[in-house]
């Protein structure tokens, strides 16, 4: 029970962070000149997964990111807790975080490939 507070804790605590420094500051519509400005997972489905931010409705795509990334951190860090050895602990966060990024953000990806908001890599000839 205790495992399951922490979740719903971290996860709350995070949202309202992610909210408050990812989401209201990004809620401007996507720019070439701001493009630096992108939080690094729309950076990682553009590159990645190939999509498309100006065919895709980009507030809505800033919030599933908010609420993915609170549930990927809140997930690390109950795994992480049930642990009582600090490198141990360490250890499988980073192998977590690697994991449930790509994990994560696949489902998107396909998501976004399916309705057909990605970029076209092929051709005319």
């Amino acid at each position: 029970m205790e495992e399951l507070s922490v979740f719903i804790l971290t996860f709350m605590g995070v949202l309202a962070v992610y909210l408050i420094f990812i989401f209201i500051p990004n809620k401007r519509r996507y720019d070439k000149k701001d493009m630096d400005k992108q939080p690094m997972e729309i950076k990682l489905l553009e590159n990645l997964y190939k999509v498309n931010i100006k065919k895709t409705n980009y507030q809505a795509l800033l919030l599933l990111i908010c609420i993915i990334s609170s549930f990927d951190i809140a997930l690390i860090v109950s795994v992480v807790a049930m642990l009582k050895s600090f490198i141990l602990e360490v250890l499988v966060g980073v192998i977590l975080i690697i994991v449930m990024i790509f994990v994560s953000y696949y489902p998107i990806g396909l998501y976004y490939k399916k309705r057909g908001k990605t970029k076209c890599t092929t051709t005319k000839k």
